[in-house]
Order: structure tokens, then C-alpha cells, then sequence
């Protein structure tokens, strides 16, 4: 648990991370404000520790059973699937489905289709006591979390990063509740991530705005500009075809990279080590 002290600390941070899941539009009353005697809690989560990320690629046809769940915990799937079990009650996972594991839950499941699958373990609250989905309509803001959380050491910021996804999981998130006039934009993007010469002029043109009003609306609903966007997605895409065992050169002109450096350059910058090394180990860093 965490002491006055920390709670001191904790309480600037999240003011910071308030502001920042404000400007995503959304709904505060769903994140009171606590005093030093009590975790801050969202719908009744909460986190006081993150214990460890685990990434793995798992292998469609693998799968375990878990008695008594020894932590709390996030599974998130880039192209992985999966079935839990738990009492007669299936539950998916996979890239459209975050998946909560309650502490202390009994559950089976196996692996539908391979893929890279990320898991955080953490101590705090969950509001139910079974293994339970949350559809969400572009995890890929939650996994680019998880390449940051396994380059940060400090307890504070991976609590706050924890946070950070609770924010997106929670947010408005599916393409429904982005403003029609920016949602062909973002449809496009996630289509067409390989086309290399995607400019703001093009995706202004789009609905007929100007780029500056694009990039404030990108940064109000989706929290970064459109060429952060742009890149998001293609990093997301790459570490997909690497984990799928496409070479490095391959993955960059898939994904709309115009060189070998840039690509490693940009993949190096998000993912914290270069794709060669992603590939090496099977996308299992």
C-alpha cells in the first residue's frame, strides 16, 4: 500500500494525467477526486502497485488452467485470440476485446489464433470477481502504453501509465464516437498505414478543412496529431508483421516506410530497442 507520503506525490501525477484524460473528452465524474486516505478509483478500479508486464507470442492451441489468480491483471492482444472459461461462462480476448482478470479468480482458457499478447499484474481493485471483456475499437494507444511501461523503472510512472489505459479503455473509444468529420480520415489511415506519401493536405482534403483545424481536432479526440497518428499505427502494424515473421525490410515498405534507417530510427524511438531485435526474438521482448 502506499503511505502519506506517496499519496502526496501520487496526487500531482494524477492531477497531470486528469488533465491530460480531460482533453479525451472523457467523463470525469467517472474519476473522483480522493483524499491521502484512499486509492483513486475509476468505476470501482484502482491501482496501488504493477507488479510485472508479460510479453509473449503464444501459439493457437496452447492454453492453461489458473487457480486462484495470485494478482490482478490486463491482457491485451495485438492479433492473438483467446477463449477463458469460468464457470460454464466463455469470454474472448483478442484485439478488440481487453480482457480483466480479477485476483484470486479460478479460470481455464486457450489460444484461438497466435499472436503477441501483452499482460499486466497489479495490485488495487477490480469491480468483479469473474475474468470479464471490455470492447474497445483501437487498442493500439493502450499497447503503445505497454512498449513505454517495459522501459520505465519507477513505481509512480508505471502506476500512472496503468492509469493512462484505464483512460483509453474507458474513454469514447470507437470510431462511432469520433466526429464524422475526422473518421474518414482515421479509416483511412488504419486501411491504407502502408501508403507512404499520407500528407495532412490529403487527409484535410478529405472533409474539406483546413490542416490546422485537423490536427487540433486529432489532438482533442484521439490525443496526438495526425502524423503522430500516422506513425502509431504503422509501428503497431510493423511489430504485427514481425511477430508474424516477416524480415525487416519487408515490414518497412509494408508499412509505408520510406527507408530502412527511418523505419528503425522511428521503430527504435516507440519500441525502446530496433526491429531487428523485435524479429529476433519472435516479437517476445
Amino acid at each position: 500500500m502506499l503511505n502519506d507520503t506517496q499519496f502526496k506525490v501520487f496526487d500531482t501525477l494524477f492531477l497531470v494525467l486528469r488533465q491530460n484524460i480531460i482533453v479525451n473528452d472523457i467523463d470525469t465524474n467517472r474519476i473522483p477526486m480522493y483524499n491521502h486516505t484512499e486509492v483513486i478509483k475509476m468505476n470501482g478500479y484502482s491501482v496501488t502497485e504493477v507488479t510485472d508486464l508479460i510479453c509473449h507470442f503464444w501459439q493457437a492451441g496452447l492454453g492453461t488452467e489458473m487457480k486462484c489468480r495470485h494478482a490482478f491483471g490486463i491482457v491485451l492482444c495485438r492479433e492473438s485470440e483467446f477463449s477463458f472459461f469460468c464457470d460454464g461462462r466463455e469470454v474472448v480476448a483478442d484485439k478488440s476485446h481487453i480482457l480483466f482478470l480479477p485476483k484470486s479468480a479460478h479460470y481455464s482458457f486457450v489460444c484461438r489464433k497466435s499472436g503477441l499478447t501483452y499482460t499486466y499484474n497489479f495490485e488495487g481493485t477490480l469491480p468483479f470477481s469473474e475474468p470479464y471483456c471490455v470492447e474497445i475499437a483501437d487498442n493500439s494507444r493502450c499497447l503503445s502504453v505497454a512498449d513505454e511501461m517495459q522501459k520505465k523503472d519507477g513505481d509512480f510512472a508505471k502506476i500512472g501509465l496503468m492509469y493512462r489505459i484505464f483512460g483509453y479503455i474507458f474513454d469514447k473509444n470507437s470510431l462511432s464516437d469520433i466526429p464524422e468529420i475526422i473518421r474518414p480520415q482515421v479509416e483511412y489511415i488504419q486501411k491504407n498505414f502502408g501508403n507512404g506519401d499520407i500528407s495532412n493536405e490529403f487527409l484535410a482534403s478529405m472533409t474539406n478543412i483546413s490542416e490546422v483545424y485537423l490536427r487540433k481536432l486529432f489532438v482533442r479526440h484521439l490525443g496526438v496529431s495526425p502524423h503522430e497518428y500516422i506513425a502509431g499505427v504503422r509501428i503497431e502494424n510493423a511489430k504485427r508483421l514481425l511477430s508474424e515473421g516477416k524480415n525487416v525490410s519487408e515490414t518497412a515498405s509494408l508499412c509505408g516506410f520510406s527507408s530502412l534507417y527511418y523505419f528503425s530510427s522511428a521503430f527504435t524511438k516507440k519500441v525502446g530497442f530496433p526491429p531487428s531485435e523485435f524479429s529476433r526474438h519472435g516479437g517476445s521482448i
